[in-house]
């Protein structure tokens, strides 16, 4: 989290139209300067937590497009904890939140690979669908 020096708060809030105008530039420097703290948590069925993904996260990556699918990839060592849980993802609803500077985005496990990878090692790969997927299964009948 960035600590806004209280001089640019009060000229952002107080000053004149420049005087915000520069403030404000200063602060959006500030923020840029912060790397995000990604936190990815796996649910169970009733969206409780399992656990979040730490050391064991491999690779991820993820688009949030507008007005259209939510799509995400996490891949995790073999021997995460977290491994059990994904895989199944064939019988039960697995979610995943994705969260950083304050957005949360929202999503499920679709499809799990577990596989022996190049460097002799399992890999654990989860193909995750945005959770309002789920209405394009939904049958809604006008009354």
């Amino acid at each position: 989290m960035v600590t806004i020096p209280t001089n640019l708060t009060d000229q952002l809030l107080n000053g004149n139209v420049y005087g915000r105008a520069d403030a404000a530039e200063q602060i959006a420097h500030l923020v840029d300067q912060v790397d995000p703290e990604w936190i990815i948590t796996v649910y169970d069925y009733l969206w409780r937590p399992i656990g979040a993904v730490g050391d064991d996260l491999l690779e991820s990556s993820g688009t949030d497009p507008r007005n259209n699918l939510p799509a995400a990839t996490l891949k995790l060592t073999g021997n995460s904890t977290l491994v059990p849980a994904m895989q199944n993802c064939r019988t039960t609803m697995v979610g995943v939140t994705v969260e950083t500077e304050g957005l949360r985005f929202p999503f499920y496990v679709d499809t799990h690979e577990y596989e022996f990878s190049e460097k002799g090692e399992w890999t654990s790969t989860a193909n995750l669908l945005g959770i309002w997927d789920i209405l394009n299964y939904l049958q809604i009948w006008p009354d």
